[in-house]
C-alpha cells in the first residue's frame, strides 16, 4: 500500500512540475515579434566591442549557438544550454514562427536570464537530471 501511495504521490509531484515549467516558459514566450526585435536591436547596439574581445567573450558552443547566461532547452538536438542574449532571442524568434506557422514540434524553449554564468550553469545541471517529459516542445495547440 506504501509503494502504491508512493507512486501516486510521485506522479502528481511530476505532473505539478511539469505545468509550474509550462507557466515559466509561456511568460517568457508570449512576447511579441515586435518586441523581440527591439530587444535585439537593443542588444546588438550595446554590444560594440572589438573582435577580439568579443571572440573572448562569447564562446561559440555549436553552430547554432553561443555561450551565455540564458537558459534554454533546444528541442531538435534535446538539450538545455546556457546562451548569450543574441542565442536568447534568436531562440524566442525561432518559437514564434514555429507558433505562427502551426508547428507540432517548436524548435526552441527560452527558460531564463540569469544574472551570471554560474547560475545558469547551476540551473542547467540541475534540469538535465529532471527526466520530466519536454511538454514544452510541443505547441499548446496540439496538448
Amino acid at each position: 500500500m506504501q509503494t502504491f501511495l508512493l507512486s501516486l504521490l510521485l506522479i502528481f509531484m511530476t505532473t505539478l512540475r511539469t505545468s509550474l515549467w509550462a507557466t515559466v516558459i509561456e511568460d517568457k514566450t508570449e512576447q511579441s515579434n515586435s518586441e523581440i526585435k527591439e530587444g535585439m536591436k537593443e542588444i546588438l547596439k550595446n554590444r560594440e566591442v572589438d573582435q577580439i574581445e568579443k571572440e573572448k567573450e562569447e564562446v561559440r558552443i555549436s553552430n547554432k549557438w553561443y555561450r551565455g547566461s540564458n537558459l534554454i532547452y533546444d528541442c531538435q538536438n534535446g538539450s538545455y544550454v546556457c546562451v548569450n542574449d543574441v542565442s536568447f532571442y534568436r531562440c524566442q524568434r525561432e518559437r514564434l514562427e514555429d507558433k505562427e506557422n502551426a508547428r507540432s514540434q517548436l524548435r526552441c524553449s527560452p527558460f531564463k536570464d540569469f544574472k551570471t554564468h554560474k547560475a545558469c550553469f547551476d540551473k542547467q545541471y540541475e534540469v538535465i537530471h529532471n527526466q520530466l517529459p519536454k511538454m514544452f516542445c510541443t505547441n499548446p495547440k496540439y496538448l
